[in-house]
């Protein structure tokens, strides 16, 4: 039987809580950064005068499902991380500091809403449909 640890101190439970959406936001940028440089390297393959079709196909899939992985794991990670940080807006609430996100500091000093956030992964999300795009076509143009 393991032993179960309670954190019912609200502060407590709030920086665990902080911590860990820090963590899933960190990795939120660093996974969709390590496959653009992944990417940069198979479509050198794929176009490579050098590599014929039995190495350019499986590269260019492996190109297009690092891509789709890449989104689905930014999905999840965001997922993950505006969970956290709902339950760390209503720790904080209950510790008397207020909302700590960022759109709530800006709605409360400037009236306005802000998305960045979500504008930021849009990005993403168009940056990995484009190298699906150029490993489609990087490996039917080179060939």
């Amino acid at each position: 039987m393991s032993a179960r640890l309670e954190i019912t101190e609200p502060a407590a439970r709030l920086q665990l809580l902080e911590q860990r959406r820090l963590a899933f936001d960190a990795m939120m940028w660093e996974v969709p950064a390590l496959t653009v440089a992944g990417q940069a390297f198979l479509l050198q393959v794929v176009t490579s005068d050098t590599v014929g079709w039995t190495v350019a196909l499986p590269v260019a899939i492996a190109g297009v499902i690092a891509s789709a992985a890449t989104g689905l794991s930014l999905w999840q990670q965001g997922a993950a991380e505006r969970l956290h940080s709902e339950e760390v807006a209503e720790l904080a609430e209950e510790v008397g500091i207020g909302d700590p996100r960022r759109a709530a500091i800006v709605a409360r000093r400037s009236g306005r809403a802000e998305s960045w956030r979500l504008r930021g992964r849009t990005l993403w999300y168009l940056t990995l449909a484009a190298f699906v795009v150029a490993d489609v076509v990087a490996l039917f143009a080179g060939r």
